[in-house]
């Protein structure tokens, strides 16, 4: 049905508009080719069988000829998203490992002999080591498969998300001291992370509600840096 239909529809609300110029008078008026339903018929079967996401056109006025030229953004631009999204999964069970370690350690009894502030900053290090090694490693993923934007604003938004990372999972810590409950609650974390946070796809026009319920979790925060 779309493939039958969908190019006449095109067609006539195109011409419905008139905002185009489909006559000599027009385009002459505009500056601008005519456009015939031979190109409406082009574009149509190149967003449509071809193999890019987007494309832009860009129309160059002001001479004698116009000239166009057709940028494609094509697989790269749909997944560089992707790969963010898959990046903050995998520092946010970075950070997971980190907090089940140390609540581990802390149940096998390593920080008992430690007193004051020294066990808490004690805590904070034996976290912050395994979760910015998970930090350098995306990084340099990122870097390697081109998916950043440049590798100082990438660093910049690894870091502030490690931080949020890290202070998340110490609350996370103090809530639940048990390493058994802890793998149990991990799942429905991940589970709540995809559902309110545009890791593979934004819901919030679909659940209106996610809209401030994706404030709670940091991966949202590291996804609008990037």
């Amino acid at each position: 049905m779309f493939q039958e239909y969908a190019e006449t529809l095109l067609n006539r609300c195109l011409k419905k508009a008139g905002a185009l110029p489909f006559t000599e008078e027009a385009a002459k008026a505009k500056n601008m080719p005519p456009i015939t339903d031979a190109k409406i018929h082009e574009a149509y079967r190149y967003y449509t069988d071809g193999n890019e996401t987007f494309a832009f056109e860009i129309r160059r006025l002001g001479s004698d000829s116009a000239t166009d030229i057709k940028v494609p953004l094509g697989k790269k631009a749909a997944l560089d998203p992707l790969f963010h999204g898959l990046s903050a999964l995998f520092l946010l069970f970075g950070g997971f490992l980190a907090l089940l370690s140390v609540q581990t350690d802390k149940k096998n009894g390593l920080y008992d002999k430690l007193i004051g502030a020294r066990r808490p900053f004690t805590v904070i290090l034996s976290m912050s080591a395994p979760l910015f090694l998970f930090g350098l490693v995306t990084w340099l993923s990122l870097l390697f498969t081109n998916a950043g934007r440049t590798p100082l604003r990438e660093a910049f938004a690894i870091l502030v998300y490690l931080i949020l990372l890290l202070c998340f999972y110490t609350m996370l810590g103090r809530l639940i001291p048990s390493p058994t409950v802890l793998c149990g609650a991990f799942p429905p974390l991940v589970i709540l992370t995809l559902l309110f946070t545009p890791i593979l796809a934004d819901l919030s026009p679909f659940l209106p509600f996610i809209r401030t319920m994706r404030y709670v979790f940091p991966t949202y925060y590291y996804l609008l840096l990037v």
